[in-house]
């Protein structure tokens, strides 16, 4: 067994606590590439964090193991998490219409700003993934105001380059 399977996560784990998450409710928001569903865990009047996921994931997926045990006790009595869904991405969602045209990476850091603003969040602590780190980092560089930090994991800022791209087509 290699170190990495020893130490992964598995969907069949089991939660140390009974309890469901406390004060989780999901709300769809109009941006301006239409409705996004956001996962809301805490109370609203705590210090938002707001989380974007990596590609081809949902925010559950992407953030259940960092969020499902113990530590979203505490969490939420500091901080409401806000965990948002590229288009299309949630959990059981719809197929986006054939004419739907996806946004860029650009046009999903834009989606974070119109769930910001119609949260109504003055400062945020924002957390990304992968994809969702490199959307995190266009927000901030035009947000820079709002953030109080910024979490970046697994983030890629450039291009890739002819070879890593024939690597990826041939694995």
């Amino acid at each position: 067994m290699s170190a990495m399977e020893m130490h992964a996560f598995h969907s069949d784990a089991q939660p140390l606590v009974d309890n469901p998450l406390p004060d989780m409710h999901e709300e769809r928001v109009d941006t301006d590439y239409g409705k996004v569903k956001v996962s809301i865990y805490g109370n609203r009047g705590k210090h938002p964090l707001v989380t974007f996921h990596d590609l081809a994931l949902d925010s559950e997926s992407n953030f259940q193991n960092f969020f499902q045990f113990v530590s979203i006790a505490e969490f939420t009595e500091k901080f409401c998490i806000y965990n948002i869904n590229a288009p299309g991405q949630e959990v059981d969602a719809q197929p986006l219409p054939e004419s739907y045209e996806y946004p860029s990476m650009d046009g999903l850091a834009k989606i974070v700003e119109n769930v910001v603003d119609h949260f109504e969040l003055q400062s945020l602590i924002a957390f990304g993934v992968g994809v969702g780190a490199n959307v995190l980092l266009r927000y901030a560089l035009l947000n820079q105001r709002r953030l109080d930090a910024l979490i970046l994991v697994n983030c890629v800022a450039n291009t890739a380059g002819w070879i890593e791209w024939a690597y990826q087509k041939v694995i």
